[in-house]
């Protein structure tokens, strides 16, 4: 508790207290303790005869550590001898808390470029300058060359049913026509692909230039495939974008003849600059994914299948949790047990990984109901928890089994607070403080990830006390 030193000052034996020197000019090695305690600092010097005695001076530095242990004794001994309501009210406050889940759903951002970029990042501005003069207008003269942003679409590859056929026929062109307008008669909350889809000119936008050109008639394909060239149709439509697997006839760049092709692809424009019709497009686009795996043959892909993806690893990572949860509890249980019936601590193994558990849901739910937003990386901090709790749940049994038996209930939880819950503390603390400076960053994922986990860390510091 202090550091003791030794500095040279004009000051007499009797003043000091300090005992003459040695004659041999060395001074004996002068140990200080404080009060009966163990263990204090050794000083050597040499001194000379003509030196002047040494005066002792002292620092404290447990200035937080005093009084916080003596408060958590205070607080162990009342969890001692009232422990009902440090059982109930934690309980209590997490059920209580839970309510914030049902803004789940509407609290998870679907934009993967707001979560994962700087939130005031050049990129964004340059992006906000290039819209304010390059307008898209996808209710009336859309065109794909004019996005600024990826836009709101599905698109579908559909591949040559055998290797080296070709979907430059009749055939292929009858499926074709027959999936353009099953995708077409898709409709989400009363509103079908016609009534969103991005129009230039009035009309709805073509998947593919090839496709409105047959006017529903497979078999003009094979009248329009002598004239087909290929990058560049007609010097003015752009076909790479809609043909794979090309095999081109002799001729000059860019508009050599397009003999065989094995792969065609269709995209589907949406609007998206009227908020109404956004979040109808974004129903449109979640009813595509749900019918279109039941088409065979076709690969699919939509503005909102990355978002997807990582909204089911959330969701999958739920039952990890519980796993998770359960496997540390085992655990926790067998490391507590005793044969001894009296020093054996199943419950409060039990009780420590739950007390993590509460709060998660104390956490979460608070913040969910404020209205903080949910993104995919918060999802990882039940685990963090989880790891921290353990950790933390063992120190507090180490220190109650380390008092004496014979004491009270009173005293023993007395002393265990004031021996453990101080590290405890002091280290959660600045676990929080670490995660709350993290808020900082610009990018939104981090940023919920810090707030959600630091939230989790305080709430699970109050519940170590209350419940532990």
């Amino acid at each position: 508790g202090k550091i003791w030193y030794l500095y040279k000052n004009h000051l007499s034996r009797e003043q000091t207290g300090l005992q003459a020197p040695s004659p041999k000019g060395l001074a004996n090695p002068l140990i200080h303790e404080r009060e009966g305690n163990r263990a204090q600092w050794n000083v050597l010097g040499s001194l000379g005869r003509t030196e002047m005695a040494m005066a002792v001076r002292f620092y404290r530095t447990d200035c937080l550590q005093e009084p916080l242990s003596r408060a958590l004794r205070a607080l162990g001994a009342s969890v001692g001898t009232h422990p009902w309501p440090y059982l109930l009210v934690p309980l209590v406050l997490s059920a209580v808390l839970s309510v914030g889940f049902i803004f789940l759903p509407s609290r998870q951002p679907n934009d993967l470029e707001e979560q994962f970029t700087p939130i005031e990042g050049p990129a964004k501005i340059e992006r906000s300058f290039v819209q304010k003069y390059f307008q898209a207008d996808d209710a009336h003269h859309f065109s794909p060359e004019r996005l600024s942003t990826e836009g709101a679409y599905a698109t579908l590859i559909a591949v040559a049913s055998q290797y080296q056929d070709s979907v430059l026929t009749r055939r292929a062109f009858a499926e074709l026509l027959k999936l353009d307008r099953a995708v077409r008669g898709i409709q989400a909350a009363g509103l079908s692909f016609d009534r969103l889809c991005a129009r230039s000119h009035d009309y709805c936008l073509s998947p593919n230039p090839i496709l409105s050109l047959i006017h529903d008639n497979p078999a003009y394909i094979e009248v329009l495939l002598p004239n087909l060239t290929f990058p560049l149709f007609r010097d003015r439509v752009f076909l790479g974008f809609f043909f794979g697997g090309v095999l081109l006839g002799p001729g000059n760049e860019p508009r050599r003849p397009l003999l065989e092709a094995q792969a065609v692809r269709l995209i589907y424009f949406l609007q998206e600059d009227n908020p109404l019709k956004r979040e109808a497009s974004t129903l449109w686009l979640e009813a595509f994914l749900e019918r279109i795996p039941l088409m065979l043959g076709v690969a699919y892909f939509t503005s909102l299948s990355r978002q997807n993806e990582f909204e089911n690893l959330a969701k999958g990572v739920i039952p990890l949790v519980s796993i998770a949860y359960l496997l540390t509890i085992a655990f926790s249980i067998i490391s507590c047990t005793r044969l001894d019936c009296v020093r054996t601590k199943l419950w409060v193994a039990f009780f420590g990984v739950f007390s993590a558990g509460l709060s998660v849901i104390s956490s979460f739910g608070l913040l969910l109901f404020y209205g903080v937003p949910f993104v995919i990386t918060a999802a990882n901090s039940p685990f963090l928890i989880l790891g921290i709790g353990v950790d933390d749940m063992f120190i507090l049994v180490s220190c109650w089994q380390h008092t004496k038996v014979k004491d009270s209930v009173t005293d023993r939880m007395a002393t265990t607070y004031s021996e453990a819950a101080v590290s405890v503390t002091i280290t959660t603390m600045t676990d929080v403080l670490a995660f709350y400076i993290g808020i900082a960053t610009s990018f939104p994922s981090i940023r919920s990830f810090c707030i959600y986990t630091g939230t989790n860390l305080d709430s699970y510091d109050i519940e170590v006390r209350l419940c532990k």
